[in-house]
C-alpha cells in the first residue's frame, strides 16, 4: 500500500482542533444573554437535584424515625417544591438550547452554501457531489446534536459531579475518599473507551461520505457505466466502499455501546463497597441511617454525570 492509499485508509485528523471550537463557541456568543440563562437554569437544576437528594437525611432522622408525620408532611411539601424547580429548570434551559442550536446550524448552513458559490472549479474536481452533501446532512447533525445536547449536557453533568463529591465530603469524608478512588478508575476506563470510539467515529462520517459519492458518481454516469460494461466494477467497488463503512460504524458504535453497561456495572460495585462499609460506620454509631441512605444515593448518582460526559466527548 503506497501512501496515498494508507493515507485515504486513515480518517483525516482536524487541522486545528482549537480554532474549529472556537469558531462554533463564536456562533453561540452570537447569543449570550440566552447562554446565561441557560447556564443559570442548569445550575438551578443541578442545585435541585443535590438538595433533594441531601433532604433525605433529615426526613429519616427528624421525621420518620420520631415518628413526626405532621412535620414529615410540611417537609415534603418543601421537597416537592425542590424537585419542581429543578423540573422546570431542566425544560426550559432545553428548550432555550433547542432555539440557540437550531438558529446555528441555519447561519452554519448559510454561510457554507455562499462559502460554496464562490469555490473553483477545481475544488468541485477533486471532491465528490455525495462528499459535499455529507457536509450539509451527516456533519452538520452532528454539530447539530453538538450544539443542542452535548454541551448543556457537560455543564450540568460538571456542575452535579462537584456538588455530589462536596455533599459525599460533608457527609463522611472516609467514604467519599474511597468512591473517589473508584471514581479513578472509571475515568481511566471511560477515557480509553472514549478515544477508540472517537477515532472510529470519526472514520464512520469519511466512509459514509465516500459512499454517498460512490453513488452519486456511479447514477449520474450511469450511461457510461452500461456503455462500458462497468457493472461489475461498479458493484465491486460499492460493496468494498460499503464493507469499509459497516466496519467503521460497528466499532464506534460497539465502543459507544459499551461505555453506559460498563459504568454502570463499575458504579454497583461501588455502591456494594459503600454499602457494606457505611452499614459498619452505621452500626458503631459513626453515621446515622437517615446520612447513610443520602450518601447511597449520591454514590448511585456520582457516576452518572461520568458516563454522560463521555458519552458527550465521543
Amino acid at each position: 500500500m503506497n501512501k496515498k492509499e494508507q493515507k485515504n485508509k486513515n480518517p483525516r485528523k482536524p487541522k486545528n482542533t482549537k480554532k474549529t471550537l472556537g469558531r462554533l463557541l463564536g456562533y453561540l456568543g452570537q447569543y449570550k444573554p440566552a447562554l446565561v440563562l441557560v447556564v443559570i437554569l442548569i445550575v438551578i437544576n443541578s442545585v435541585a437535584n443535590i438538595a433533594g437528594v441531601y433532604f433525605m437525611a433529615p426526613i429519616i432522622n427528624n421525621y420518620i424515625l420520631p415518628g413526626n408525620f405532621s412535620g414529615l408532611a410540611r417537609i415534603l411539601v418543601v421537597l416537592g417544591a425542590i424537585f419542581l424547580a429543578g423540573a422546570l429548570a431542566a425544560y426550559g434551559y432545553a428548550r432555550i438550547m433547542v432555539n440557540i442550536a437550531q438558529k446555528c446550524v441555519h447561519k452554519i448552513r448559510t454561510e457554507l452554501f455562499r462559502k460554496m458559490q464562490e469555490l473553483s472549479i477545481k475544488y468541485f474536481d477533486t471532491h465528490t457531489h455525495g462528499e459535499l452533501m455529507s457536509l450539509y446532512t451527516n456533519d452538520i447533525e452532528s454539530i447539530n446534536e453538538a450544539l443542542n445536547n452535548s454541551i448543556g449536557t457537560v455543564i450540568g453533568a460538571s456542575l452535579s459531579f462537584v456538588g455530589t463529591i462536596i455533599m459525599m465530603f460533608v457527609i463522611n469524608p472516609i467514604l467519599a475518599l474511597i468512591t473517589l478512588i473508584l471514581l479513578g478508575g472509571m475515568l481511566f476506563l471511560s477515557k480509553n473507551i472514549a478515544k477508540k470510539s472517537g477515532r472510529y467515529f470519526g472514520m464512520q462520517q469519511m466512509r459514509i461520505g465516500e459512499l454517498n459519492g460512490f453513488v452519486e458518481e456511479m447514477i449520474e454516469g450511469q450511461k457510461v457505466v452500461k456503455v462500458f460494461c462497468h457493472e461489475d466494477k461498479a458493484i465491486s467497488d460499492f460493496d468494498g466502499l460499503n464493507e469499509e463503512l459497516r466496519k467503521a460504524s460497528t466499532s464506534a458504535q460497539g465502543f459507544a455501546g459499551a461505555m453506559m453497561p460498563l459504568m454502570g456495572n463499575l458504579s454497583h460495585i461501588n455502591y456494594a463497597i459503600n454499602c457494606c462499609i457505611g452499614a459498619i460506620f452505621t452500626i458503631s454509631g459513626a453515621l446515622s441511617v437517615g446520612s447513610l441512605l443520602a450518601f447511597l444515593q449520591y454514590v448511585r448518582q456520582v457516576s452518572q454525570p461520568v458516563t454522560q460526559i463521555s458519552q458527550q466527548m465521543n
